[in-house]
């Protein structure tokens, strides 16, 4: 019973402040939002009353899950080399347009392709620039005024013979032509259409001039080359075709000479020579 006392005389205490503060004229107010208590006294001041809130403060830490890498996918080591394939090719296909696109070194105009001839022995010829020597297999052909001409032995029936033309810049262009050689039945050895003979040159600076002299003949057919400034002779070969070179030492400067290729089957064929520079008056 000890306490009684003291709550009583608490009581009384709070009724008194209570009905002080009434008497004062202060008012009471509470600010909702900021959860402050406030008093206004009787001059109309303003009294705020704080009170603090002893609940603890949680702080809430929300993991994050991390966003997933965006790998780039390369690509498949197929496709780059199919692309590298792409642009080579688109290389290539400008490179052959290139060559294709240039002009010709030469021309074979006849014989034109398809015709069919009753002799063995067929001129093949064009045009052609100075520069140009035209080949085909160990035979040459050497452009005059333009134009160049080359005989050669058909072989019966089909005959595809192509050409190889190259400047002085070893540049080259190649043209064929298709002919027939429409041979006999019972056709004789020894006809004066089975000798055949070319020039290399025409004429010569060297110290000692020379020209080589070629062409095709009946298999072991002896072959004679003669000029009143030097000479020399060969054999025809097993198939007929023969080769050889020809000096002419004692030839004069600026001087031109014929030089006569006889075969041993009565056949014959004559060249212009001129030495451009050596010889005996050098």
């Amino acid at each position: 019973m000890r306490g009684k006392p003291f709550l009583v005389a608490l009581a009384s205490f709070a009724i008194v402040l209570l009905g002080g503060a009434a008497m004062a004229g202060i008012g009471t107010y509470r600010d909702v939002e900021s959860s402050q208590t406030g008093a206004y006294t009787s001059d109309n001041t303003q009294v705020t009353l704080t009170t603090l809130s002893l609940e603890p403060t949680t702080t809430t830490i929300i993991d994050k899950e991390p966003e997933p890498m965006q790998v780039k996918e390369k690509e498949p080591a197929s496709q780059e080399s199919d692309k590298s394939k792409d642009t080579e090719s688109a290389q290539e296909s400008d490179t052959k347009a290139d060559v294709q696109d240039q002009e010709p070194l030469f021309t074979l105009t006849h014989p034109t392709d398809g015709t069919h001839f009753e002799s063995k022995v067929v001129a093949f010829g064009g045009t052609a620039s100075d520069d140009v020597v035209i080949h085909r297999g160990k035979y040459e052909a050497i452009p005059h005024e333009g134009e160049w001409s080359m005989e050669l032995v058909l072989s019966p029936g089909k005959n595809h013979v192509a050409f190889e033309g190259i400047d002085s810049g070893g540049d080259a262009t190649i043209a064929s032509v298709t002919v027939y050689f429409d041979a006999p039945a019972d056709e004789p050895k020894g006809e004066e259409s089975s000798f055949v003979a070319h020039q290399k040159y025409g004429s010569c600076g060297e110290e000692t001039p020379y020209d080589v002299f070629y062409g095709s003949a009946e298999p072991g057919a002896k072959i004679t080359a003669s000029s009143e400034y030097g000479s020399n002779s060969t054999t025809a070969g097993e198939h007929g075709e023969w080769e050889m070179k020809v000096k002419f030492p004692d030839a004069p400067s600026g001087k031109t000479f014929n030089v006569k290729i006889k075969a041993s089957t009565g056949q014959s064929k004559t060249f212009s020579f001129t030495n451009t520079g050596g010889g005996k008056d050098r």
